[in-house]
């Protein structure tokens, strides 16, 4: 199965490390599909053709940051898994987009190879059990 995931970051060294540790995973059975967005306004126009299965959200971007990023997000795409990526560990924050509804919390320092798919995973089999409860 293919997995289409959408990265909303504005920093492209970081999109290619991502893209690599997908990428990297495709050899163990995993199939996914990048697609890459540098301001919130370009992730919600991709987000808005519907085929996105998972969103991968910074919450620095150069046109929105912190929580409103997720909330405005999550107005777009109220069925899609967000997982929120960031570099600050303010634990209120953090605290802030999972009471929102976000799927997971990662430190963009540690958000490579088997935890970043173990992420992924943990989101979409959540989603679809929220799909058969409704």
């Amino acid at each position: 199965m293919q997995v289409s995931v959408l990265l909303i970051e504005d920093d492209p060294d970081y999109a290619q490390l991502v893209r690599f540790g997908l990428l990297r995973q495709e050899s163990n059975g995993a199939n996914f599909c990048l697609y890459w967005a540098q301001s919130l306004k370009d992730g919600l126009g991709r987000i808005s053709c519907g085929d996105i299965d998972i969103v991968l959200l910074d919450l620095g971007l150069p046109d929105s940051t912190g929580k409103s990023a997720y909330v405005e997000l999550r107005k777009a795409a109220p069925t899609v898994p967000i997982i929120v990526l960031t570099g600050n560990r303010a634990s209120e924050l953090e605290f802030d987009v999972l009471t929102c509804g976000a799927d997971d919390y990662l430190n963009k320092s540690v958000t490579f190879g088997s935890q970043l798919i173990r992420s992924l995973e943990g989101a979409l089999s959540n989603a679809r059990i929220r799909r058969r409860q409704t």
